[in-house]
Order: structure tokens, then sequence, then C-alpha cells
């Protein structure tokens, strides 16, 4: 699971849009998913995503194709992001372990990335000195 940054900014999309919440209606967008676009391009976007787990075609290939127009299988893969994106959202809200286990992974990855740039970094004077014997 990524760790999303500034995820308060982000905005969450209804179901409908005469779909309301009790305590969270304010997180919300008014709008709304298309799900009749998704529906209709279901088939080809299935087809996108088995192809690139075939690795017949680089995922930044077909995302490159699709984000340079402004055709209705990318507004279609942009309502579906919008769909996994406020579900995967909500998760994170709900769910506290799993908020601590993005953070706890992430803290790793950090942890790591720090680790390779002061080996990077410290690699010039561990070079220069030499053993004694």
């Amino acid at each position: 699971m990524p760790r999303i940054r500034n995820w308060q900014d982000r905005i969450l999309y209804r179901p409908s849009s005469s779909t309301t919440y009790t305590h969270i209606d304010a997180i919300f967008s008014d709008t709304a998913i298309d799900w009749d676009l998704i529906r209709t391009h279901a088939p080809d976007l299935l087809r996108i995503a088995l192809s690139i787990k075939e690795g017949r075609i680089l995922p930044s290939t077909i995302l490159r194709t699709i984000s340079a127009g402004s055709s209705s299988l990318a507004r279609a893969n942009r309502e579906l992001g919008r769909v996994r994106r406020t579900g995967l959202l909500l998760r994170i809200m709900a769910e506290a372990e799993l908020r601590a286990i993005i953070q706890r992974e992430t803290n790793k990855s950090e942890q790591f990335n720090r680790f390779l740039k002061w080996l990077a970094s410290s690699a010039k004077t561990i070079a220069r000195r030499n053993r004694k014997p």
C-alpha cells in the first residue's frame, strides 16, 4: 500500500450525485463518478490491463498514449482512478492498523534510502583511507 502524501488535499468522489453521508459529507466533492462511462469502456480497460500484465506493452507507454488525448477511454481511465483512490483513502481513514502498516513500511523505505545516500557520500572517503595491516 502506498503512502499518499497530502491526502487531506485529495478529492473524494461520490458514488452518485444524490448520495449524502451523515458525518463525513464535507470531505466529498459534489462531483459523482460516471459509472456509465466506466461500464462502456470496461472491456477496453481490461484489455489494457491484461496487455500490461503479459508484458506486451509498458504501462508508461499506454498511460502516455491515453493521457495525450481527451478520448472517452482517457476519461474512463480517470474515472476508474477516482474510484480506486476514493476507496483507498476511505479505507486508510477507517483502519488504524492499515495506517500503522503504511507508516511502518514507509519508514523502512525512507531509512534505507537515507542509508544509501550516506553510503554514496561516504564512498570517496572510505576509498581514500588506507588500511594499516
